[in-house]
């Protein structure tokens, strides 16, 4: 578990934010293997952490920018 977040919550958590992130990585990860370019707009919790979207993504390779 992340230091970031509240252990009580990690039920809460786990529902809320890790699977979603997974899916929107494995998401946005179909859309860049089919060439097509992709700008995600997501909210703040969603992309912090080693379980963030962004680091997710970074973990299949691919090069990520915040902008």
């Amino acid at each position: 578990m992340s230091s970031e977040f509240n252990p009580k919550l990690s039920s809460v958590n786990e529902k809320l934010l890790f699977k979603r992130n997974t899916n929107m990585a494995e998401k946005t990860a179909g859309f860049l293997e089919k060439g097509i370019t992709c700008f995600v707009i997501v909210g703040a919790a969603h992309i912090i952490g080693y379980k963030g979207i962004i680091e997710l993504l970074k973990s299949k390779g691919y090069t990520v920018r915040q902008l």
